[in-house]
């Protein structure tokens, strides 16, 4: 701010130059500009920076995520399949007295109707998809 320098901001490219006030908020138009980057100095060339201009994400949408999230639905599907089911009211009391102690299933501590082990693997897949998604957003949209 206290620069010569800081006094006028260029965007050559543009055929931008405009005079900044000292420890102000200057608000510069710019016109429909082409996706690209464009250098910006001050008038002496000494301080520089690069404008970016994107193309306003009109490009087709990704396919990651919703095959992501069908993944992740489909192993939850398949992790709620497996559960053991109570027997359905108005079950034959023959069938039960028929089972010893040891063959019945007694339940364990579940939650969302998911033993701990399996919670587990849930978290991690879980963890494993943010990860892989982060890691593969800047990827895919360059």
């Amino acid at each position: 701010e206290d620069s010569v320098c800081s006094d006028e901001l260029w965007v050559p490219q543009l055929g931008i130059a405009q005079k900044l006030q000292p420890f102000a908020t200057t608000v510069i138009e710019i016109p429909p500009t082409a996706a690209g980057s464009y250098s910006m100095t001050c008038q002496m060339g000494m301080m520089s920076g690069a404008l970016l201009v994107g193309d306003g994400g009109g490009g087709a949408p990704s396919l990651l995520p919703v095959l992501g999230a069908l993944a992740i639905a489909g192993i939850l599907l398949a992790l709620w399949r497996t559960q053991p089911r109570p027997a359905a009211c108005g079950s034959d009391a023959r069938s039960d007295a028929s089972t010893s102690g040891a063959q019945r299933q007694t339940p364990g501590t579940t939650v969302l109707g998911l033993a701990p082990e399996e919670l587990v693997v849930v978290a991690a897949l879980l963890v494993a998809a943010v990860i892989a998604g982060l890691a593969l957003g800047g990827a895919i949209g360059s």
